[in-house]
């Protein structure tokens, strides 16, 4: 069989196009030696699911101009908004490049190259046969383009001095008389704006190119790493927006580059019609008052620095790597400085959780949120069991309290290693990605071994220590993320309790108080102060877990079933690693008739424009991820 049958089998849906010969069979080779990947919702809910990429053979890309795979988690498929920054960051990716889908459906216009089972073994099989399939298969002669629905374009006119001005033809413009100008917008709405150009347009279609590696493609784009990160903060999985709209904002020049060209050439235009019919300009400039720049941002607010400047509209997310996957930031830039801000979830909302036969809540509810899958199913336990009048026995109290822990510091670690990539210690954020596997792996093991989770809390304190050496650290975070004292009033968990205030539900337990149990508390109420208590937090968690289990006559983590309920209400209350989360249920004939969850990140969204208005991007960025929002079930 020939090279190129068998690429025909055993091929990538995002082929580049030409036949697999000569020089390009060393650039498959290449390209499938180095799989670098970008993961919706995020790298957290991968790692959340016991999941190493980097050990599987995938190294975590900057964004999707540097990734060769799209790995696609969830277990019940993903939320629309979600579904289209997939389908926009694939839309980025360079030629050739792979969809992963782990544990997860298709998505409707994104056929997977490669599926497995959400665990270790499964994820680096599939990684060998997408290998194979990259060096067999990375150029054929049969290429499906690809098309986005956000990304699809339609003309308007703006003004090149006041690009808030959108019409859907040709004019001049009414606040200062120039003639408008066509451009490009996304997803068929006024006012977003296409900026780069999807990888499947004209001359941006890199699978065109016979000696175009795709590492020749990365290291190109390398010098744009940072603007990603800050600038266009992967807004809608990449560099394009979608719902949402630049208020003028070009990144450096990227989004009215085309516009100038077809401007000037416009320009010419009006110019030549002009020479030949003695001058009559039709409104041009010489009839015109030139603004100034005083007179465009005349009425505007003034900025903190005096300088008085045009405010513009920038998203970061839902895929901004340091952010929770499926959490957006919509902010309104006065220079370099958030003017406005409003954290959004691109997340499917909780209703669909709240309904349906009784007996199948703690299963729904174990999918509610990927980062605490078992707290949420232990949650619904405790409010059927509340309903069914039933009390677990001391066994059963205290191998929940170990798992109850266990998820906390594996919680909390994910979040340590999110939050220092995004502040770019890389080394960190590694070593706490590493303890969050290992406490997620030992949460999945049908009997922990006590001896793994004092080496665990070992490693817990050596990390402790060195973090407070860190003088780096302490400088990047001093004064981010500041909350007053009425801004903490009505929050709960570890916002709460970094800023002093003593609010935990476990303190008024009795089993807890069995284990010497008493809140960890903090004292500064910013992104420092909350970055120690979640690292004092793993420590205290792992101790009550391991003396919690050896209590036990066995070390086994499973959760007892749920009673069977026909009728009656139940409520419950458990702190959760990001705060108190309440449920309260009617049932009647075996089914849920009436139902309320309070969240407790939802309390924490609003935070997200406090800690960010007024502060420089980065440190609006760092005060947001500092707050720990996980956006699942607040959609």
């Amino acid at each position: 069989m020939s090279a190129e049958a068998r690429a025909r089998d055993t091929g990538i849906s995002g082929a580049r196009e030409g036949r697999l010969s000569g020089f390009r069979k060393l650039l498959a080779r290449a390209v499938a030696r180095d799989l670098s990947a970008i993961v919706v919702p995020g790298p957290d809910v991968a790692r959340a699911a016991g999941l190493d990429l980097e050990a599987a053979g995938l190294s975590l890309a900057a964004g999707p101009r540097q990734a060769s795979v799209l790995v696609v988690m969830g277990s019940a498929g993903l939320p629309e908004p979600l579904e289209r920054a997939a389908e926009v960051a694939y839309a980025q990716m360079p030629r050739p490049r792979a969809v992963l889908t782990v544990g997860s459906e298709d998505i409707a216009t994104l056929a997977a190259d490669a599926r497995c089972e959400p665990d270790q073994v499964s994820l680096e099989a599939a990684v060998g046969d997408l290998r194979l399939a990259f060096r067999e298969g990375a150029f054929s002669e049969r290429v499906e383009k690809f098309a986005a629905p956000a990304l699809e374009t339609r003309t308007i006119y703006t003004c090149p001095m006041h690009p808030e001005v959108e019409q859907d033809e040709t004019g001049q413009c009414p606040k200062c008389g120039m003639d408008l100008v066509p451009k490009e917008s996304t997803g068929g709405e006024a006012g977003t704006q296409h900026e780069h150009g999807s990888h499947e347009h004209g001359s941006h279609e890199h699978g065109g190119s016979e000696g175009h590696d795709h590492r020749e493609h990365v290291r190109e784009e390398g010098a744009h790493e940072a603007s990603e990160h800050a600038g266009q903060g992967m807004s809608a999985a990449g560099e394009h927006e979608y719902g949402g709209h630049h208020a003028g904002h070009d990144h450096a020049g990227h989004g009215r580059g085309g516009e100038s060209e077809q401007g000037h050439n416009e320009q010419a235009k009006h110019g030549d019609h002009e020479a030949h019919d003695g001058g009559h300009d039709h409104g041009g400039h010489e009839d015109m008052d030139f603004m100034s720049m005083i007179e465009m941002t005349q009425g505007t607010p003034r900025s903190s620095d005096g300088l008085q400047m045009e405010w513009v509209d920038a998203p970061f997310g839902p895929l901004l790597p340091g952010l929770p996957g499926g959490l957006s930031l919509s902010v309104t830039l006065d220079g370099d400085t958030v003017a406005e801000a409003q954290a959004n979830a691109q997340t499917s909302d909780v209703e669909g959780f709240l309904c349906g036969p009784a007996s199948e809540l703690p299963g729904h509810f174990s999918r509610l949120d990927p980062l605490s899958p078992l707290s949420y199913r232990l949650l619904a336990t405790l409010a059927l069991e509340d309903a069914a009048g039933a009390s677990p026995v001391d066994e059963e109290r205290l191998r929940r309290i170990a798992t109850l822990e266990l998820e906390r510091a594996a919680s909390h670690a994910g979040w340590l290693s999110s939050f220092a990539s995004l502040l770019g210690l890389y080394l960190l954020g590694r070593d706490a990605a590493r303890l969050e596997l290992r406490l997620r792996r030992s949460l999945a093991g049908s009997a922990p071994d006590v001896t793994n989770h004092e080496a665990l809390q070992s490693a817990a304190a050596s990390f402790w220590r060195s973090l407070n050496r860190n003088r780096l650290l302490r400088s990047r975070l001093s004064g981010v993320g500041v909350l007053e004292s009425e801004d903490t009033a009505g929050i709960e968990g570890p916002v709460a309790r970094a800023a002093g205030h003593p609010r935990d539900l476990r303190a008024g337990d009795p089993d807890y108080a069995a284990l010497d149990f008493e809140p960890v508390l903090q004292d500064g109420s910013g992104a420092l102060a909350r970055l120690r208590l979640r690292v004092a937090e793993v420590d205290q968690s792992l101790r009550l877990a391991r003396t919690a289990l050896q209590t036990l006559p066995d070390s086994s983590l499973k959760i007892e079933s749920a009673p069977s309920v026909v009728h009656g209400s139940g409520r419950a209350g458990l702190e959760m690693p990001r705060g108190a989360a309440k449920l309260n249920l009617t049932l009647d004939d075996g089914e849920i008739t009436e139902a309320r969850l309070d969240l407790p990140s939802k309390a924490l969204l609003p935070l997200a424009a406090t800690v960010a208005e007024g502060r420089e991007l980065g440190d609006a960025l760092a005060g947001v991820a500092s707050l720990d929002i996980s956006p699942w079930g607040l959609g």
